[in-house]
């Protein structure tokens, strides 16, 4: 009796499943690969102005009346329109509802081991208000830098 040639069913279906597995999980492997080096090469600068401007956008947007903001120093806190955020523990820390600067319930929104960040400001200027970030990074800790963005809050 002759063998056909060729594979059945059961093997092209094995052979297809097995295949996907792998391919599944190099997929996975190489994103989370590509993730984790991606993370640990932006530089501490680029961080800042990034949480910086989400800072600004998230002012732009929450604030219906432009009068609706308070800066207190002492907590290195920003509340605007029903929304805040302060600087605390290294981390940027935002609350998604009415709060007050010294409440809990606060989320970090940066991870510290990469920016570590020491204070949030708000510095009148002429016609504008600058909202700044001074920040250190883990390579240089005791080095502090500061991004500020100009704001018309007032």
């Amino acid at each position: 009796m002759k063998h056909a040639q060729g594979f059945t069913l059961t093997e092209l279906m094995l052979s297809v499943a097995l295949i996907s597995v792998v391919s599944v999980a190099m997929v996975s492997w190489t994103v989370n690969y590509v993730a984790t080096n991606h993370q640990g090469t932006t530089s501490a600068e680029d961080l800042a102005y990034y949480w910086l401007h989400w800072l600004w956008g998230d002012i732009q947007n929450s604030m219906t009346n432009i009068d609706s903001w308070q800066f207190e120093q002492q907590y290195q806190c920003l509340l605007y329109g029903s929304f805040g955020v302060r600087v605390k523990n290294n981390a940027l820390q935002w609350r998604p509802a009415e709060s007050e600067c010294d409440s809990r319930g606060w989320q970090a929104l940066n991870d510290t081991h990469n920016v570590r960040f020491k204070t949030l400001s708000v510095k009148p200027m002429a016609e504008l208000t600058s909202i700044c970030l001074e920040y250190a990074s883990r390579e240089q800790p005791r080095k502090r830098e500061e991004v500020c963005m100009p704001w018309p809050l007032h």
